[in-house]
């Protein structure tokens, strides 16, 4: 997502306009900003395949390294928090999967015995 992307998502949130729950964005604290953004912005690097995966350590080590966040400790206080986001959120696709498919199935069991 891009930073003007982001910016008119967040207007359009405070506004009270509708948002798809895909592009919310979550009530941060403004020190968390930066790694919700790093987050969005890796988000295109996981592997996907059969099931979500999460974002390579590969590509959060790359991202670090273009942002030029350097220090160790830094760099493991980032790879934490955004690690820590990607985790929620694979696990809330992964839920959001699971409720979709039991829903088809509900749908389809209905429709066999009508």
């Amino acid at each position: 997502m891009q930073p003007a992307q982001l910016k008119k998502i967040m207007a359009d949130q405070e506004a009270g306009n509708p948002i798809p729950d895909a592009l919310r964005i979550p009530d941060l604290f403004p020190d968390a900003m930066p790694f919700y953004q790093a987050f969005n912005d890796l988000s295109g690097s996981r592997n996907s395949g059969m099931s979500i995966g999460m974002i390579p350590f590969s590509e959060i080590s790359s991202y670090l390294d273009e942002e030029q966040i350097l220090s160790q400790e830094e760099r493991g206080r980032w790879r934490h928090f955004i690690t820590l986001i990607d985790a929620v959120w694979v696990s809330r696709q992964s839920e959001s999967k699971k409720q979709v498919k039991a829903s088809m199935k509900q749908q389809r069991k209905n429709s066999r015995g009508k």
